[in-house]
Protein backbone atom coordinates (compact mmCIF):
# COMPACT_ATOMS: atom_id res chain seq x y z
CA UNK A 1 0.00 0.00 0.00
CA UNK A 2 1.23 3.40 -0.58
CA UNK A 3 0.39 5.85 2.17
CA UNK A 4 -1.39 9.21 2.11
CA UNK A 5 -0.88 10.85 5.40
CA UNK A 6 -2.86 13.62 6.86
CA UNK A 7 -0.90 16.46 5.33
CA UNK A 8 0.13 14.72 2.27
CA UNK A 9 -1.11 17.02 -0.33
CA UNK A 10 0.03 17.01 -4.07
CA UNK A 11 2.90 19.36 -4.68
CA UNK A 12 1.92 19.46 -8.58
CA UNK A 13 -0.07 22.94 -9.25
CA UNK A 14 -3.28 20.50 -10.16
CA UNK A 15 -5.04 18.48 -7.40
CA UNK A 16 -6.43 15.99 -9.40
CA UNK A 17 -2.90 14.07 -9.41
CA UNK A 18 -3.60 13.65 -5.44
CA UNK A 19 -4.83 10.38 -6.23
CA UNK A 20 -1.36 9.22 -8.08
CA UNK A 21 1.04 7.15 -6.10
CA UNK A 22 3.26 9.86 -6.70
CA UNK A 23 3.09 13.52 -7.61
CA UNK A 24 6.75 13.37 -8.75
CA UNK A 25 6.43 10.21 -11.40
CA UNK A 26 3.69 12.13 -13.87
CA UNK A 27 4.25 14.92 -15.64
CA UNK A 28 2.32 18.41 -13.98
CA UNK A 29 0.81 21.40 -15.61
CA UNK A 30 2.98 24.25 -16.10
CA UNK A 31 2.78 27.08 -13.85
CA UNK A 32 -0.27 29.72 -15.18
CA UNK A 33 0.20 32.12 -17.70
CA UNK A 34 0.29 35.89 -16.66
CA UNK A 35 -3.13 36.39 -18.35
CA UNK A 36 -4.43 33.59 -16.09
CA UNK A 37 -2.54 33.82 -13.04
CA UNK A 38 -3.44 32.74 -9.75
CA UNK A 39 -4.18 35.13 -6.57
CA UNK A 40 -1.50 35.28 -3.68
CA UNK A 41 -2.81 32.82 -1.60
CA UNK A 42 -3.26 35.04 1.56
CA UNK A 43 -5.55 37.93 1.05
CA UNK A 44 -6.56 38.55 4.54
CA UNK A 45 -3.08 38.91 6.05
CA UNK A 46 -2.77 39.61 9.12
CA UNK A 47 0.43 42.19 10.70
CA UNK A 48 3.17 40.29 12.25
CA UNK A 49 2.53 41.26 15.37
CA UNK A 50 -1.29 40.30 15.44
CA UNK A 51 -2.30 36.80 17.44
CA UNK A 52 -5.65 35.67 16.49
CA UNK A 53 -8.46 36.75 18.31
CA UNK A 54 -11.06 34.94 19.45
CA UNK A 55 -15.09 36.37 19.21
CA UNK A 56 -16.56 38.07 17.28
CA UNK A 57 -19.68 37.32 14.94
CA UNK A 58 -18.65 37.52 11.29
CA UNK A 59 -21.13 38.78 8.71
CA UNK A 60 -21.25 37.49 5.29
CA UNK A 61 -23.82 38.40 2.47
CA UNK A 62 -26.03 36.72 0.84
CA UNK A 63 -27.54 37.30 -2.41
CA UNK A 64 -30.70 35.32 -2.57
CA UNK A 65 -32.30 32.64 -0.22
CA UNK A 66 -31.30 29.33 -0.24
CA UNK A 67 -33.58 26.85 -2.33
CA UNK A 68 -32.82 24.21 0.17
CA UNK A 69 -30.02 22.82 2.62
CA UNK A 70 -29.48 19.34 1.65
CA UNK A 71 -25.70 19.10 0.76
CA UNK A 72 -26.46 16.29 -1.74
CA UNK A 73 -29.04 17.68 -3.60
CA UNK A 74 -28.38 21.30 -3.98
CA UNK A 75 -25.40 23.25 -6.34
CA UNK A 76 -26.49 27.03 -6.08
CA UNK A 77 -23.72 28.89 -4.40
CA UNK A 78 -26.61 30.33 -1.83
CA UNK A 79 -26.66 27.04 -0.45
CA UNK A 80 -22.90 25.84 -0.33
CA UNK A 81 -21.83 28.58 1.32
CA UNK A 82 -24.38 28.29 4.06
CA UNK A 83 -24.17 24.38 4.63
CA UNK A 84 -20.15 24.70 4.51
CA UNK A 85 -20.38 26.07 8.15
CA UNK A 86 -22.16 23.42 9.12
CA UNK A 87 -20.86 19.93 7.24
CA UNK A 88 -17.70 18.55 6.62
CA UNK A 89 -16.43 16.29 4.09
CA UNK A 90 -13.94 13.28 4.37
CA UNK A 91 -11.74 15.58 2.76
CA UNK A 92 -10.36 19.36 2.40
CA UNK A 93 -9.54 21.80 0.62
CA UNK A 94 -7.39 23.72 3.63
CA UNK A 95 -8.66 26.49 4.08
CA UNK A 96 -4.92 28.49 4.01
CA UNK A 97 -3.28 26.92 1.95
CA UNK A 98 -3.90 27.20 -2.02
CA UNK A 99 -5.40 24.48 -4.00
CA UNK A 100 -4.28 21.78 -1.38
CA UNK A 101 -6.12 18.77 -0.04
CA UNK A 102 -6.03 17.68 3.51
CA UNK A 103 -7.96 15.71 5.82
CA UNK A 104 -11.05 16.05 6.83
CA UNK A 105 -13.15 13.56 8.69
CA UNK A 106 -10.73 11.30 7.43
CA UNK A 107 -7.69 11.60 9.00
CA UNK A 108 -5.65 9.35 6.47
CA UNK A 109 -6.12 7.66 3.47
CA UNK A 110 -4.13 4.93 1.13
CA UNK A 111 -4.43 3.98 -2.38
CA UNK A 112 -3.64 0.54 -3.06
CA UNK A 113 -0.62 0.17 -5.45
CA UNK A 114 -2.74 -0.76 -8.85
CA UNK A 115 -4.76 2.55 -8.05
CA UNK A 116 -7.93 -0.07 -7.45
CA UNK A 117 -8.90 0.72 -3.94
CA UNK A 118 -8.37 3.71 -1.38
CA UNK A 119 -8.59 3.18 1.79
CA UNK A 120 -9.64 6.00 4.94
CA UNK A 121 -8.85 5.84 8.53
CA UNK A 122 -12.02 8.00 9.93
CA UNK A 123 -11.10 10.75 12.84
CA UNK A 124 -12.14 9.77 16.78
CA UNK A 125 -14.38 11.69 18.93
CA UNK A 126 -16.23 13.17 16.24
CA UNK A 127 -19.58 14.47 17.15
CA UNK A 128 -22.57 15.17 15.44
CA UNK A 129 -24.48 18.64 16.62
CA UNK A 130 -27.03 16.98 17.92
CA UNK A 131 -24.16 15.02 20.44
CA UNK A 132 -24.58 11.49 18.23
CA UNK A 133 -21.28 9.66 17.13
CA UNK A 134 -19.84 9.89 13.81
CA UNK A 135 -19.05 6.76 12.22
CA UNK A 136 -18.22 4.94 9.55
CA UNK A 137 -22.04 3.78 8.85
CA UNK A 138 -22.07 7.72 8.17
CA UNK A 139 -19.90 7.81 5.42
CA UNK A 140 -21.44 4.65 3.36
CA UNK A 141 -24.81 6.04 3.39
CA UNK A 142 -23.39 9.31 2.39
CA UNK A 143 -21.62 8.70 -0.36
CA UNK A 144 -24.17 5.74 -1.93
CA UNK A 145 -26.79 8.34 -1.21
CA UNK A 146 -24.68 10.56 -3.60
CA UNK A 147 -23.85 7.46 -6.10
CA UNK A 148 -27.72 6.19 -6.00
CA UNK A 149 -29.96 9.14 -4.89
CA UNK A 150 -32.78 8.28 -3.55
CA UNK A 151 -36.45 9.62 -5.14
CA UNK A 152 -36.66 13.13 -4.40
CA UNK A 153 -33.25 13.66 -4.17
CA UNK A 154 -30.96 15.02 -7.47
CA UNK A 155 -27.09 14.10 -7.01
CA UNK A 156 -25.55 17.14 -8.66
CA UNK A 157 -22.05 15.49 -8.88
CA UNK A 158 -22.73 11.69 -9.07
CA UNK A 159 -20.41 11.53 -11.97
CA UNK A 160 -17.47 12.74 -10.15
CA UNK A 161 -18.15 9.28 -8.00
CA UNK A 162 -18.37 7.27 -10.64
CA UNK A 163 -15.40 5.78 -10.87
CA UNK A 164 -16.14 4.09 -7.47
CA UNK A 165 -17.85 0.62 -7.43
CA UNK A 166 -18.98 0.08 -3.55
CA UNK A 167 -18.58 1.51 -0.52
CA UNK A 168 -16.51 -1.14 2.28
CA UNK A 169 -16.94 -0.53 6.29
CA UNK A 170 -13.70 -2.38 7.29
CA UNK A 171 -14.07 -1.74 10.82
CA UNK A 172 -15.61 0.76 13.12
CA UNK A 173 -12.18 3.72 12.00
CA UNK A 174 -11.79 2.85 8.57
CA UNK A 175 -13.73 2.93 5.07
CA UNK A 176 -12.42 0.97 1.90
CA UNK A 177 -13.62 2.57 -1.85
CA UNK A 178 -13.21 0.11 -3.89
CA UNK A 179 -12.72 1.60 -7.63
CA UNK A 180 -13.65 0.15 -11.11
CA UNK A 181 -10.87 2.22 -12.49
CA UNK A 182 -8.37 5.25 -10.94
CA UNK A 183 -10.28 8.04 -11.23
CA UNK A 184 -8.57 11.36 -11.21
CA UNK A 185 -11.29 13.58 -9.64
CA UNK A 186 -12.23 11.11 -6.98
CA UNK A 187 -9.82 13.29 -4.24
CA UNK A 188 -10.71 16.48 -5.07
CA UNK A 189 -14.70 15.72 -5.51
CA UNK A 190 -14.56 13.92 -2.04
CA UNK A 191 -13.21 17.77 -0.68
CA UNK A 192 -16.24 19.74 -2.15
CA UNK A 193 -18.85 20.99 0.37
CA UNK A 194 -21.37 19.05 -2.00
CA UNK A 195 -19.71 15.72 -1.17
CA UNK A 196 -19.71 16.21 2.70
CA UNK A 197 -20.77 13.32 5.10
CA UNK A 198 -24.63 13.66 6.60
CA UNK A 199 -26.24 12.43 9.40
CA UNK A 200 -27.51 8.33 8.65
CA UNK A 201 -29.78 8.52 11.96
CA UNK A 202 -31.57 11.30 10.86
CA UNK A 203 -32.29 10.95 7.41
CA UNK A 204 -33.39 7.26 8.76
CA UNK A 205 -35.62 8.52 11.68
CA UNK A 206 -37.23 11.49 9.46
CA UNK A 207 -36.97 10.69 6.07
CA UNK A 208 -34.56 11.69 3.16
CA UNK A 209 -36.38 14.83 2.26
CA UNK A 210 -35.06 16.15 6.07
CA UNK A 211 -32.08 17.99 4.44
CA UNK A 212 -33.59 19.99 3.01
CA UNK A 213 -35.06 21.99 5.98
CA UNK A 214 -32.55 20.89 8.59
CA UNK A 215 -28.63 22.23 8.88
CA UNK A 216 -26.84 19.27 11.10
CA UNK A 217 -23.31 18.43 10.26
CA UNK A 218 -20.34 17.86 12.13
CA UNK A 219 -18.53 21.35 11.50
CA UNK A 220 -17.42 24.59 13.05
CA UNK A 221 -20.82 25.91 13.75
CA UNK A 222 -24.24 25.30 14.86
CA UNK A 223 -27.28 27.19 13.30
CA UNK A 224 -28.27 29.28 16.13
CA UNK A 225 -31.56 31.00 14.03
CA UNK A 226 -33.11 30.64 9.99
CA UNK A 227 -35.01 33.16 8.83
CA UNK A 228 -35.99 32.31 5.34
CA UNK A 229 -35.46 35.27 3.04
CA UNK A 230 -33.47 37.54 5.95
CA UNK A 231 -30.77 36.13 7.78
CA UNK A 232 -29.17 32.79 8.40
CA UNK A 233 -27.40 32.69 12.19
CA UNK A 234 -24.97 30.42 13.21
CA UNK A 235 -22.73 30.39 16.32
CA UNK A 236 -19.87 28.56 17.69
CA UNK A 237 -19.60 24.64 17.95
CA UNK A 238 -17.99 24.19 21.30
CA UNK A 239 -17.57 20.35 20.79
CA UNK A 240 -15.46 20.81 17.48
CA UNK A 241 -13.02 18.16 17.02
CA UNK A 242 -10.37 20.74 15.36
CA UNK A 243 -9.21 22.05 19.01
CA UNK A 244 -8.58 25.94 19.24
CA UNK A 245 -11.03 26.20 16.08
CA UNK A 246 -13.31 28.09 15.41
CA UNK A 247 -12.32 31.46 16.41
CA UNK A 248 -15.43 32.77 15.84
CA UNK A 249 -18.28 33.14 18.13
CA UNK A 250 -20.44 32.58 15.00
CA UNK A 251 -21.23 33.69 11.69
CA UNK A 252 -24.06 35.28 9.99
CA UNK A 253 -25.35 35.50 6.45
CA UNK A 254 -27.80 38.74 5.49
CA UNK A 255 -29.60 38.25 2.32
CA UNK A 256 -29.73 41.25 0.68
CA UNK A 257 -31.06 40.51 -3.18
CA UNK A 258 -30.11 44.57 -4.11
CA UNK A 259 -26.84 44.99 -5.29
CA UNK A 260 -27.00 48.86 -4.35
CA UNK A 261 -28.22 47.70 -0.85
CA UNK A 262 -25.40 44.98 -0.17
CA UNK A 263 -22.69 47.62 -1.42
CA UNK A 264 -24.17 50.20 0.92
CA UNK A 265 -24.04 47.92 4.00
CA UNK A 266 -20.30 46.76 3.11
CA UNK A 267 -18.92 50.34 2.48
CA UNK A 268 -20.51 51.21 6.20
CA UNK A 269 -19.78 48.33 7.87
CA UNK A 270 -22.84 46.62 8.27
CA UNK A 271 -21.35 43.80 6.41
CA UNK A 272 -17.58 42.43 7.12
CA UNK A 273 -17.60 40.30 4.42
CA UNK A 274 -18.71 39.28 0.80
CA UNK A 275 -17.02 35.79 -0.59
CA UNK A 276 -18.20 35.85 -4.03
CA UNK A 277 -20.48 36.83 -7.42
CA UNK A 278 -19.32 40.62 -6.73
CA UNK A 279 -19.86 42.06 -10.12
CA UNK A 280 -17.62 45.73 -10.78
CA UNK A 281 -19.71 48.56 -10.35
CA UNK A 282 -20.52 47.14 -6.36
CA UNK A 283 -17.15 46.61 -6.44
CA UNK A 284 -16.08 49.96 -7.54
CA UNK A 285 -18.97 51.82 -5.43
CA UNK A 286 -17.26 50.33 -2.25
CA UNK A 287 -13.86 50.85 -2.83
CA UNK A 288 -15.01 54.73 -3.45
CA UNK A 289 -17.36 54.90 -0.28
CA UNK A 290 -14.86 53.07 2.10
CA UNK A 291 -10.92 52.99 1.07
CA UNK A 292 -10.28 51.29 3.88
CA UNK A 293 -12.31 48.03 2.51
CA UNK A 294 -10.19 45.69 0.09
CA UNK A 295 -11.15 44.39 -3.24
CA UNK A 296 -9.27 41.61 -4.57
CA UNK A 297 -10.37 40.37 -8.23
CA UNK A 298 -9.56 37.10 -9.49
CA UNK A 299 -10.81 34.69 -13.03
CA UNK A 300 -14.08 33.40 -11.58
CA UNK A 301 -15.70 30.24 -11.89
CA UNK A 302 -18.65 31.75 -13.22
CA UNK A 303 -19.84 31.88 -17.06
CA UNK A 304 -22.70 33.00 -19.01
CA UNK A 305 -24.28 30.77 -21.10
CA UNK A 306 -27.19 29.44 -23.19
CA UNK A 307 -28.80 26.37 -22.20
CA UNK A 308 -30.39 24.32 -25.32
CA UNK A 309 -32.64 20.74 -24.37
CA UNK A 310 -31.11 19.11 -27.09
CA UNK A 311 -34.25 16.78 -27.39
CA UNK A 312 -36.80 19.67 -27.22
CA UNK A 313 -38.21 21.41 -30.26
CA UNK A 314 -36.27 23.38 -31.63
CA UNK A 315 -33.25 22.95 -30.11
CA UNK A 316 -33.32 19.34 -30.99
CA UNK A 317 -31.84 20.64 -34.58
CA UNK A 318 -28.21 21.70 -34.24
CA UNK A 319 -28.32 24.33 -36.40
CA UNK A 320 -30.80 26.33 -34.25
CA UNK A 321 -28.57 25.84 -31.60
CA UNK A 322 -25.91 26.99 -34.12
CA UNK A 323 -28.09 29.91 -34.84
CA UNK A 324 -28.39 31.16 -31.43
CA UNK A 325 -24.72 30.49 -30.78
CA UNK A 326 -23.91 32.90 -33.36
CA UNK A 327 -26.15 35.63 -32.79
CA UNK A 328 -24.23 36.43 -29.54
CA UNK A 329 -21.90 39.36 -29.85
CA UNK A 330 -19.36 38.50 -26.66
CA UNK A 331 -17.27 41.09 -26.88
CA UNK A 332 -20.24 43.58 -26.19
CA UNK A 333 -21.80 41.43 -23.36
CA UNK A 334 -18.27 41.39 -21.90
CA UNK A 335 -18.47 45.52 -22.36
CA UNK A 336 -22.26 45.82 -21.72
CA UNK A 337 -23.21 43.27 -18.74
CA UNK A 338 -20.29 42.42 -17.04
CA UNK A 339 -18.31 45.93 -17.18
CA UNK A 340 -15.24 44.51 -18.80
CA UNK A 341 -15.22 41.97 -16.08
CA UNK A 342 -14.92 39.29 -18.42
CA UNK A 343 -12.87 36.99 -21.07
CA UNK A 344 -13.92 34.50 -23.78
CA UNK A 345 -13.56 31.01 -23.17
CA UNK A 346 -15.00 27.39 -23.47
CA UNK A 347 -16.24 24.67 -21.79
CA UNK A 348 -13.30 25.46 -18.78
CA UNK A 349 -12.40 27.97 -17.10
CA UNK A 350 -8.97 29.89 -18.97
CA UNK A 351 -6.07 27.56 -17.55
CA UNK A 352 -4.39 24.69 -18.34
CA UNK A 353 -7.12 22.64 -19.62
CA UNK A 354 -8.75 25.08 -21.44
CA UNK A 355 -8.52 25.09 -25.14
CA UNK A 356 -6.31 27.94 -26.29
CA UNK A 357 -7.61 31.25 -26.22
CA UNK A 358 -6.05 32.01 -30.42
CA UNK A 359 -7.98 27.83 -31.06
CA UNK A 360 -11.20 29.45 -29.44
CA UNK A 361 -10.95 32.93 -31.44
CA UNK A 362 -10.81 31.21 -35.12
CA UNK A 363 -14.20 29.83 -33.97
CA UNK A 364 -16.76 31.77 -36.14
CA UNK A 365 -19.08 32.08 -32.63
CA UNK A 366 -15.90 33.90 -30.80
CA UNK A 367 -14.54 35.75 -32.94
CA UNK A 368 -13.63 33.75 -36.52
CA UNK A 369 -15.93 36.25 -38.01
CA UNK A 370 -17.79 39.71 -37.49
CA UNK A 371 -20.74 39.78 -35.78
CA UNK A 372 -22.71 41.03 -38.97
CA UNK A 373 -21.49 38.12 -40.84
CA UNK A 374 -22.61 35.67 -38.10
CA UNK A 375 -25.81 36.88 -37.63
CA UNK A 376 -26.41 36.60 -41.45
CA UNK A 377 -25.30 32.83 -41.21
CA UNK A 378 -27.45 32.35 -37.99
CA UNK A 379 -30.41 33.91 -39.84
CA UNK A 380 -29.70 31.36 -43.01
CA UNK A 381 -29.09 28.22 -40.62
CA UNK A 382 -32.97 29.32 -39.03
CA UNK A 383 -34.19 29.69 -42.59
CA UNK A 384 -32.48 25.98 -43.50
CA UNK A 385 -34.06 24.64 -40.31
CA UNK A 386 -37.44 26.45 -40.48
CA UNK A 387 -37.59 28.36 -38.25
CA UNK A 388 -39.48 31.91 -39.73
CA UNK A 389 -38.97 35.27 -39.05
CA UNK A 390 -41.13 36.32 -35.55
CA UNK A 391 -40.91 32.85 -34.21
CA UNK A 392 -41.71 32.72 -30.42
CA UNK A 393 -38.95 31.93 -28.06
CA UNK A 394 -39.51 32.47 -24.09
CA UNK A 395 -36.96 31.12 -21.61
CA UNK A 396 -36.94 31.44 -17.86
CA UNK A 397 -33.89 33.17 -15.61
CA UNK A 398 -33.43 34.38 -12.55
CA UNK A 399 -34.22 37.60 -11.27
CA UNK A 400 -31.19 38.67 -9.66
CA UNK A 401 -29.07 41.83 -11.59
CA UNK A 402 -26.48 39.62 -13.77
CA UNK A 403 -28.57 37.19 -14.40
CA UNK A 404 -31.29 39.72 -15.76
CA UNK A 405 -28.82 41.91 -17.46
CA UNK A 406 -27.45 38.53 -19.22
CA UNK A 407 -30.98 37.86 -20.19
CA UNK A 408 -32.05 41.34 -21.64
CA UNK A 409 -29.04 41.09 -23.25
CA UNK A 410 -29.44 37.94 -24.92
CA UNK A 411 -33.19 39.03 -25.66
CA UNK A 412 -31.90 41.97 -28.05
CA UNK A 413 -29.50 39.59 -29.87
CA UNK A 414 -32.33 36.91 -30.42
CA UNK A 415 -34.56 39.80 -31.89
CA UNK A 416 -31.57 41.06 -33.89
CA UNK A 417 -31.69 37.52 -36.12
CA UNK A 418 -35.52 37.75 -36.23
CA UNK A 419 -37.06 35.83 -33.11
CA UNK A 420 -39.94 37.39 -30.92
CA UNK A 421 -38.25 36.95 -28.17
CA UNK A 422 -39.29 36.84 -24.16
CA UNK A 423 -37.03 36.58 -20.94
CA UNK A 424 -39.22 35.43 -18.21
CA UNK A 425 -37.55 36.24 -14.11
CA UNK A 426 -38.53 34.57 -11.80
CA UNK A 427 -37.46 34.07 -8.07
CA UNK A 428 -34.47 31.81 -7.35
CA UNK A 429 -36.70 28.94 -5.68
CA UNK A 430 -38.54 28.59 -8.86
CA UNK A 431 -36.03 29.39 -11.07
CA UNK A 432 -34.09 26.86 -10.08
CA UNK A 433 -36.78 24.43 -10.35
CA UNK A 434 -36.93 25.17 -13.99
CA UNK A 435 -33.45 24.59 -14.52
CA UNK A 436 -33.03 21.47 -12.00
CA UNK A 437 -36.08 20.31 -10.87
CA UNK A 438 -39.66 19.55 -11.76
CA UNK A 439 -39.85 21.91 -14.29
CA UNK A 440 -36.93 21.67 -16.14
CA UNK A 441 -38.39 20.38 -19.46
CA UNK A 442 -41.41 22.91 -19.57
CA UNK A 443 -38.52 25.14 -21.53
CA UNK A 444 -36.33 24.14 -23.97
CA UNK A 445 -33.98 27.06 -24.14
CA UNK A 446 -32.90 29.20 -20.89
CA UNK A 447 -30.14 31.93 -20.20
CA UNK A 448 -28.28 31.45 -17.04
CA UNK A 449 -24.97 31.98 -15.43
CA UNK A 450 -23.41 28.90 -14.23
CA UNK A 451 -20.41 27.70 -12.94
CA UNK A 452 -17.55 25.49 -12.98
CA UNK A 453 -17.54 23.36 -9.71
CA UNK A 454 -13.46 22.39 -10.39
CA UNK A 455 -11.12 22.97 -12.59
CA UNK A 456 -10.70 19.67 -14.21
CA UNK A 457 -11.61 18.22 -17.70
CA UNK A 458 -13.70 15.35 -15.67
CA UNK A 459 -15.66 17.77 -13.62
CA UNK A 460 -16.01 20.35 -16.89
CA UNK A 461 -17.66 17.54 -19.00
CA UNK A 462 -19.75 15.87 -16.56
CA UNK A 463 -21.10 18.37 -15.58
CA UNK A 464 -22.58 19.66 -19.38
CA UNK A 465 -21.91 16.75 -21.33
CA UNK A 466 -23.19 13.29 -19.78
CA UNK A 467 -26.76 11.99 -19.32
CA UNK A 468 -26.12 12.54 -15.79
CA UNK A 469 -24.99 16.30 -15.60
CA UNK A 470 -26.14 18.41 -13.70
CA UNK A 471 -27.50 20.75 -16.45
CA UNK A 472 -30.04 18.47 -17.69
CA UNK A 473 -29.31 19.23 -21.08
CA UNK A 474 -30.19 15.62 -22.63
CA UNK A 475 -26.94 15.21 -24.17
CA UNK A 476 -25.93 12.38 -24.99
CA UNK A 477 -22.71 11.09 -26.96
CA UNK A 478 -21.47 8.06 -26.73
CA UNK A 479 -17.85 9.23 -28.49
CA UNK A 480 -17.86 11.79 -25.57
CA UNK A 481 -18.46 8.80 -22.83
CA UNK A 482 -16.06 6.81 -23.89
CA UNK A 483 -13.07 9.98 -24.45
CA UNK A 484 -14.11 11.42 -21.00
CA UNK A 485 -13.71 7.72 -19.25
CA UNK A 486 -10.24 7.58 -21.32
CA UNK A 487 -9.02 11.14 -19.82
CA UNK A 488 -9.94 10.24 -16.47
CA UNK A 489 -7.50 7.59 -16.14
CA UNK A 490 -5.05 9.07 -18.06
CA UNK A 491 -1.71 9.62 -15.97
CA UNK A 492 0.24 12.31 -18.23
CA UNK A 493 -0.87 15.92 -17.81
CA UNK A 494 -0.15 16.66 -21.74
CA UNK A 495 -1.82 13.71 -22.97
CA UNK A 496 -4.77 14.13 -20.62
CA UNK A 497 -5.39 17.61 -21.93
CA UNK A 498 -5.18 16.45 -25.28
CA UNK A 499 -8.02 13.66 -24.91
CA UNK A 500 -9.82 17.09 -23.21
CA UNK A 501 -9.21 18.91 -26.23
CA UNK A 502 -10.66 16.44 -28.21
CA UNK A 503 -14.02 15.97 -26.09
CA UNK A 504 -14.46 20.10 -26.15
CA UNK A 505 -13.95 20.44 -29.92
CA UNK A 506 -17.12 17.96 -30.26
CA UNK A 507 -18.76 19.64 -27.33
CA UNK A 508 -18.64 22.93 -29.18
CA UNK A 509 -19.50 21.14 -32.61
CA UNK A 510 -23.02 19.97 -31.29
CA UNK A 511 -23.37 23.19 -29.32
CA UNK A 512 -23.95 21.59 -26.12
CA UNK A 513 -24.34 25.03 -24.49
CA UNK A 514 -23.82 28.39 -25.74
CA UNK A 515 -20.90 29.71 -23.85
CA UNK A 516 -20.76 33.61 -23.34
CA UNK A 517 -17.93 34.41 -21.69
CA UNK A 518 -15.70 34.03 -18.15
CA UNK A 519 -16.76 36.37 -15.71
CA UNK A 520 -13.92 38.11 -12.62
CA UNK A 521 -15.04 38.11 -9.52
CA UNK A 522 -13.64 39.95 -6.31
CA UNK A 523 -13.67 38.97 -2.84
CA UNK A 524 -14.51 41.84 -0.62
CA UNK A 525 -13.49 42.10 3.03
CA UNK A 526 -13.50 44.71 5.76
CA UNK A 527 -9.98 45.82 7.67
CA UNK A 528 -10.74 43.98 10.32
CA UNK A 529 -10.67 40.40 8.12
CA UNK A 530 -8.41 38.21 9.21
CA UNK A 531 -6.71 35.00 7.88
CA UNK A 532 -9.75 33.93 4.48
CA UNK A 533 -7.65 32.26 1.34
CA UNK A 534 -9.67 32.26 -2.03
CA UNK A 535 -9.11 28.67 -3.77
CA UNK A 536 -8.80 29.14 -7.43
CA UNK A 537 -9.40 25.15 -8.51
CA UNK A 538 -12.63 24.56 -6.89
CA UNK A 539 -15.49 27.41 -6.22
CA UNK A 540 -16.84 25.52 -3.23
CA UNK A 541 -14.31 24.56 -0.38
CA UNK A 542 -13.76 24.40 2.91
CA UNK A 543 -12.91 27.85 3.13
CA UNK A 544 -16.37 28.54 3.08
CA UNK A 545 -16.69 27.43 6.60
CA UNK A 546 -15.06 29.99 8.05
CA UNK A 547 -12.96 28.05 10.46
CA UNK A 548 -9.87 30.13 10.39
CA UNK A 549 -11.08 33.51 10.10
CA UNK A 550 -10.84 35.58 13.11
CA UNK A 551 -11.96 39.35 13.40
CA UNK A 552 -9.29 41.97 14.78
CA UNK A 553 -11.92 43.90 16.64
Amino acid sequence: MQTRKVLATASCLTVLWLLLASCSSVAAPPPASKSTALLPPALTPAPREEQPKYGGVLRRWGRLDAPGFDPHHETAYDTVQVIALAYEGLLEYDPLKQEEIAAGLAESWELSKDGKAYTLKLRQGVRWHDGKPFTAEDVKFSLERIKDPPRGVRSGFKDFLEAVERVQIEDARTVRLVLKRSSAILLPALAIPNHSIVPRHIVEEKGQTVLSSQILGTGPFKVKDIARGSRYEFRKNDDYFRSGRPYLHGVSILIIPDRATMAAAMATRRLDMLLADVDRASADRIASQNPQTKVVTYPSFIYTALIFDVKGKPFDDVRVRRAVNLAIDREAAIKTVAGGWGEIGGFTKPSFWALPKEELLKRPEFGGITIEERRTQARRLLDEAGIPPGFKLEWPHRNDGLHMKWAIFVRDQLERIGFEAKNIPMDNVAAQANLYGAERLKYPFKSWRLSVRLVDPTAVIADVALPGGQFYNRYDNPRVKELWQEQETEVDAQKRRALAWQIERIMLDDVVLGIGYFEMDAAVYGPEVRNYVVHTSARFTSALSAREVWLAR
